[in-house]
């Protein structure tokens, strides 16, 4: 399994918008919200964590082109962990 975080900005109607674009393509993530910097100049900032398979790479990269528009950001990161899942 692949955890997929996405990392942008968190402007006033960014997680709303953000969930409609997620929920069309994947049942469970999580979004936390958290303190970025920028260039030296701090922002309010959010997490979106997705864990899924490496073959649902593309569907992430759409979401993150998508939020990128939505903000109108020059970018947004996407960071991609190999995990060992284990369900109890």
């Amino acid at each position: 399994m692949i955890k997929f975080e996405i990392l942008t900005e968190d402007k006033p109607t960014t997680e709303l918008l953000v969930r409609k674009i997620i929920v069309e393509h994947f049942d469970g993530f999580s979004i936390t919200k958290q303190s970025g910097y920028w260039r030296g100049t701090p922002e309010n900032s959010i997490c979106i964590t997705i864990i899924t398979n490496a073959n649902d790479h593309n569907e992430i990269r759409d979401i993150a082109r998508q939020i990128k528009a939505l903000n109108l950001q020059e970018s947004v990161y996407i960071v991609r962990t190999q995990v060992g899942l284990e369900s109890v």
